[in-house]
């Protein structure tokens, strides 16, 4: 059998019961420097390991460029501070994919994209 790769900051370990679980594993020079994700288990399943950690890697990319001077933006993302923004970030914490129902998802969703295009948010900005 042929062992699949794991993705970055991704480590196997034992667990218990013997079987592996796998474990996202910031690297120690990037939490001294501020790096805003956290250490995380991803559960025993590989294919959800991959999704979460395609995630996690996504967001240390994008600290990274941000810490680095670059505009980390792309068409329709949210500026970073925002409402808009707070609001992406929730929907990928564990937080949310953990604790709210898969079921109430479109709820809570319908709810934030509302607030967002009431403008209650980020509104405009008048010169006067």
């Amino acid at each position: 059998m042929r062992k699949r790769p794991l993705p970055r900051y991704v480590i196997p370990k034992q667990l218990a019961a013997g079987a592996v679980g796998f474990f996202f594993n910031v690297p120690t020079k990037y939490r001294v420097l501020g790096c805003p994700v956290q250490n995380e288990p991803l559960g025993r399943d590989y294919s959800v390991m991959e999704r979460r950690a395609e995630t996690l890697n996504g967001l240390i990319d994008e600290w990274q460029r941000q810490r680095k001077g670059d505009l980390v933006e792309a068409p329709g993302m949210p500026k970073y501070g925002t409402v808009d923004w707070l609001f992406r970030e929730y929907k990928i914490s564990r937080a949310y994919l953990d604790k709210v129902a898969k079921r109430s998802r479109g709820d809570y969703e319908w709810a934030m994209a509302r607030i967002c295009a009431s403008g209650m948010c980020c509104p405009q900005v008048r010169n006067r």
